[in-house]
């Protein structure tokens, strides 16, 4: 069953259903006519006998007509069962002994071959006692109960087939926007992955299932679109430094004839080496935050966190004669204090590459008061307006940047571990001319 389109199981639901109804409808219907037939035979058989009963008590003892010429089936027996006169003649009882010393008694009903109905009962005759009998055949009745029978038998079952034909097209109806849906979606599947499936004019689960379905299209084309723009853009970043690499290699091979040149032709290898690690390592974070949040929290002191980051850049800041300075928060927060120091190192790395002056790191309770954001602050203006929309965008670089070290995946980084922490980035210009990249991270601690 389960195997069965789900037209037909609707169908074969709505047919035993229906089914079972019919067979309710035409059981009351028969069984209630044959009462009523009943009923009615039963009333005149009684009114007849009464009516008999009546005349008989008007008729003096020496009349030998008790029972009026328009009676089709009568009878008045005496107390020892035997008939004193009949319509139509005959000298055979209905009655047997003991029915006819029952009817002495009382009024009764008897029926005889199923073809015969009797009511039979006492009445005054002169004087003496004896028993007034009215009959009736059955044959209308049965005629009647058989034609009806008959009409049931090929009314329901045609009546039912009629439903099931309603019922099929009705499912076939109702499952027609859906037939459509998946055959556009086979089509998006195998051809054209920009289209979308069909929405139903009326507003029902049809239509927001198809809904649903454009919206999830939606999205697996944008996700589609920025995993070809990832590879792209990844496989443009590492053909640089290997090409690079792979000149370096060359050319030591070829032209360098003494150990210094050798010695300075792997320096260069191993700059490239780094870079080449260094993005391998980003692709590999950015992977990962595509499979959903990888953050394992724990209760970490924020100024311990950010003094740890300027350790890590103090060489940096100094090659560049730049400042860099912790401004106590006395915070704590739960966090992956591995990840935040990443973000964190990027932010400072983007500052100390892109920013002028001195670089300042602190930290300040959110607006809700239930979280922590970290800033790193620096001197400098924005160079490109537009590196506000565009800044956490991966492989994202701006005009002025095409010449600095990088691939555009720093900010990109400081993203993706903002989300793993429920958490989000931020980069702004300050009032007072300087630029301000930020970390929100949820649930402080103090």
């Amino acid at each position: 069953m389960s195997r069965l389109p789900i037209r037909l199981r609707l169908t074969a639901v709505f047919v035993v259903v229906m089914g079972a109804v019919l067979l309710v409808i035409g059981s009351f219907l028969y069984f209630s006519t044959e009462h009523d037939l009943d009923d009615s035979i039963n009333a005149a058989l009684r009114s007849r006998q009464s009516a008999l009963k009546s005349f008989a008590a008007t008729v003096s003892s020496g009349s030998h007509v008790v029972i009026p010429s328009g009676e089709r089936f009568a009878q008045l027996l005496g107390g020892d069962g035997s008939v004193l006169e009949s319509r139509p003649s005959t000298s055979r009882a209905v009655l047997s002994p003991a029915e006819t010393a029952r009817a002495m008694r009382a009024v009764i009903r008897v029926e005889r071959y199923e073809h015969f109905r009797f009511v039979a009962g006492p009445a005054d005759l002169g004087g003496r006692r004896v028993v007034v009998v009215a009959g009736a055949s059955l044959a209308d009745r049965e005629r009647a109960l058989e034609g009806l029978g008959g009409a049931l038998l090929v009314g329901l079952p045609l009546a039912l087939l009629l439903a099931a034909g309603i019922a099929y097209a009705t499912a076939a109806g109702a499952l027609a926007p859906v037939e459509a849906i998946r055959k556009r979606a086979e089509t998006i599947i195998r051809a054209d992955p920009s289209s979308r499936v069909p929405m139903p004019e009326t507003e029902d689960e049809v239509r927001r299932l198809a809904r649903t379905l454009n919206d999830m299209l939606q999205r697996l084309a944008r996700a589609s679109a920025h995993e070809r723009s990832f590879v792209a853009n990844a496989s443009h970043e590492l053909r640089t430094p290997l090409a690079a690499l792979r000149v370096e290699i060359e050319l030591a091979l070829r032209h360098a004839t003494s150990t210094d040149e050798l010695r300075a032709a792997l320096e260069r290898c191993q700059g490239d080496t780094h870079r080449l690690i260094a993005l391998a390592n980003d692709l590999l974070v950015l992977a990962r935050a595509d499979d959903g949040p990888q953050a394992v929290r724990k209760v970490t002191d924020v100024d311990d966190l950010l003094a740890d980051v300027i350790a890590r850049a103090r060489h940096e800041a100094w090659v560049q004669q730049r400042a860099i300075s912790l401004r106590p928060s006395g915070l704590s927060v739960a966090v992956d204090p591995v990840a935040v120091s990443r973000a964190i190192s990027n932010l400072v790395d983007n500052a100390l590459v892109h920013g002028r002056g001195q670089v300042t790191l602190g930290a300040d309770p959110d607006r809700r008061g239930d979280g922590v954001v970290i800033w790193v602050r620096d001197e400098g203006e924005f160079e490109d307006p537009e590196i506000v929309d565009q800044a956490f965008d991966r492989f994202y670089r701006g005009r002025k940047a095409s010449g600095r070290p990088g691939a555009g995946l720093g900010l990109a980084l400081v993203k993706e571990i903002a989300a793993a922490h429920d958490g989000a980035a931020h980069l702004e210009s300050t009032s007072d001319g300087e630029t301000r990249a930020s970390i929100e991270l949820p649930t402080r601690r103090e």
